[in-house]
């Protein structure tokens, strides 16, 4: 019979370099779908400006400012973004409990963690709907009433 003498330190640095590993991995998923979510939400907000832009047109020319325009849109894009994260991470947190429920798991909540993926979300969502906004600086009331006219 042989019998094999296993240092657990060793097994310990394998086991964390594994974890660090795997982490690094779902972190990097975790950046490129944030940067996927960043384009698709420019890309939304650009289709808004132009399935708005008659309206963007009547608002710049009754008197209101592309600041006051910029505004309106920005805190629309706000509210969208701070309920659909509440919402996002209400949702992610209800499915870890049930798995950590069905597999019998220990769970602490680590709320910094939801604080800090809550800012990171809403960061990304408002620097991607600003930048779609600086086209109604070069938005012409005049044409894009007469242009959306139908």
């Amino acid at each position: 019979v042989r019998y094999q003498l296993v240092d657990s330190g060793e097994t310990a640095k394998y086991l964390e370099d594994s974890i660090r590993k795997i982490q690094i991995v779902f972190c990097a998923f975790g950046c490129l779908s944030l940067m996927i979510a960043g384009v698709n939400i420019t890309n939304s907000m650009y289709a808004v400006i132009a399935e708005r832009q008659r309206e963007i047109g009547i608002r710049l020319a009754i008197g209101a400012s592309t600041m006051q325009v910029k505004n309106l849109l920005m805190g629309e894009a706000t509210i969208n973004c701070i309920t659909s994260s509440i919402v996002g991470i209400l949702f992610g947190e209800w499915i870890n409990h049930q798995l950590i429920t069905l597999l019998e798991w220990d769970y602490i909540w680590i709320t910094h963690t939801s604080i800090l993926c809550f800012l990171l979300v809403n960061g990304v969502c408002l620097m991607s709907c600003y930048v779609p906004l600086l086209r109604i600086n070069s938005i012409n009331p005049i044409r894009a009433i007469q242009a959306t006219t139908t």
